[in-house]
């Protein structure tokens, strides 16, 4: 019974993070009977919301959602597996913070320090936190390359390097960008009372390969009544014959009392059974006392539109092998599995607990180096 308990769990996992089958079970193994799914603490979770807010428009069209392939998220940290080299352009224009001494503004991740780990690692750590997000799948050479090209843009921009200026230290810079009142939505972001909603997200992207055919991903703020909304918007090809299950069981697992946001739907707007629309909304709020509203876009694309938005047949090809096909146990008609229960607190941290994450850290970065080229 334990084991069938174990599959199941790790299949969840899978499922939800976007983690290959083998380390989903690995991580079961070792999780002794913690939440795999955890909330962040507020550092982190800060970290991961201003990773969310430079990543979600990607320039260089990735194949999986912001170039993401899975996952693996803790309480006080988190693993990102991204698709391959050809994602350091991208970290290095997005996450390396940098500002410009005539306006104040400061691109990138303020008072985010990125140091090189292993031959594919990179860490990137929030100064005077314990918050840290690991990244595998750029090979060192590569980083160095894009990171020696943009720091000379930025020079011939005028821009300035924070990690230059004060590698262990935020620079004024960073501190008035954060803090400073008159950037009301920064001011909000280090805040972090909505930080949860992109955090959340962030450690359940394999659900977005759920949808059918991933083409597109974005996010954006709104100011909101609430707080601040979260606008999650995903391009893509459905794969689901019945035309009302395109986004149900997305919805279903992103609500998913064990696994999931836990958010009640406000608003809805359901276009796939008519001619008028192809996309879909929804308005969530969160179901406990939080801050925060998040809104779900679902543009709709057919398979001959899906493959004219790509940049080649083989592109496409790539796109449509990422999808991921839910099994039946976790539709909307399935009943939750007795054996996923929530844990109320996360386990205590430990030496086995840090020993078990780096012995999945280690096993990730493994598969990562051997399966580095693009699905």
């Amino acid at each position: 019974m334990r084991q069938t308990s174990r599959a199941r769990d790790a299949k969840a996992l899978s499922l939800f993070t976007g983690m290959p089958l083998e380390l989903a079970n690995e991580a079961v193994r070792s999780s002794e009977g913690e939440f795999l799914i955890p909330e962040a603490n507020a550092d982190q979770r800060l970290l991961e919301q201003w990773v969310v807010r430079r990543i979600c428009w990607p320039s260089n069209s990735p194949i999986h959602p912001w170039g993401i392939k899975y996952v693996y998220p803790r309480p006080d940290g988190l693993s990102i597996a991204v698709e391959g080299d050809n994602m350091a352009s991208e970290l290095a224009n997005a996450l390396v913070p940098r500002y410009d001494p005539t306006t104040g503004d400061v691109y990138g991740v303020p008072g985010c320090r990125i140091t090189e780990t292993g031959r594919d690692g990179l860490v990137l750590h929030l100064l005077d936190t314990d918050a840290t997000i690991h990244i595998t799948g750029i090979h060192r050479k590569a980083w160095r390359s894009r990171l020696a090209e943009t720091d000379k843009e930025m020079c011939r921009a005028g821009l300035r390097l924070c990690s230059h200026e004060r590698p262990h230290e935020w620079t004024a810079a960073e501190l008035a960008y954060t803090g400073h009142p008159g950037h009301r939505a920064v001011h909000r972001c280090a805040d972090g009372s909505t930080a949860w909603l992109a955090s959340g997200l962030l450690r359940r992207i394999g659900l977005l390969r759920t949808m059918g055919i991933p083409l597109y991903t974005t996010a954006w703020t709104n100011p909101a009544d609430v707080g601040e909304q979260w606008i999650l918007e995903t391009q893509y090809q459905p794969l689901a014959t019945r035309a009302s299950s395109h986004h149900e069981t997305f919805l279903h697992l992103l609500n998913n009392e064990v696994w999931g946001l836990r958010l009640d739907w406000t608003d809805s707007h359901c276009s796939c059974e008519t001619e008028y629309s192809n996309q879909c909304t929804f308005n969530g709020r969160p179901q406990l006392e939080q801050a925060g509203e998040l809104q779900l876009r679902f543009p709709r694309r057919s398979a001959e539109r899906s493959a004219r938005l790509l940049a080649s047949p083989q592109a496409y090809d790539a796109h449509r092998r990422v999808a991921v096909r839910v099994p039946a146990r976790f539709s909307p008609r399935a009943r939750v599995s007795s054996a996923l229960r929530h844990a109320p607190e996360p386990a205590p941290r430990g030496p086995a607990r840090g020993q078990a994450f780096r012995a999945i850290t280690n096993a990730a970065n493994q598969a990562t180096t051997a399966d580095r080229a693009l699905p």
